[in-house]
């Protein structure tokens, strides 16, 4: 398959697709027009994520409340061995 032709194929499954409505999303996640084990393992993913990244952001104001940040500290260079 030349470079060209794979581009024209790429162009032609994008204008197939057709992603859902913004709030009108349904169960089939990664919009191949049916929904299978991917789609369930997609949702379980993109929750898990949501939750990793609502508990860090959790605990970073947990440690602003206990430590407000004040001038960013410098790191010192470790000097490099030769």
């Amino acid at each position: 398959m030349k470079l060209y032709k794979f581009d024209q194929y790429i162009l032609n499954e994008a204008k197939k697709a057709k992603l859902d409505p913004i709030g009108q999303e349904d169960a089939d996640i990664d919009n191949d027009g049916k929904v299978t084990k991917t789609d369930k393992f997609l949702k379980k993913r993109r929750d898990a994520r949501a939750e990793a990244i609502e508990a860090r952001l959790k605990i970073k104001k947990f440690r602003d409340e206990l430590e407000p940040e004040e001038a960013p500290k410098k790191k010192k260079k470790k000097a490099k061995k030769k």
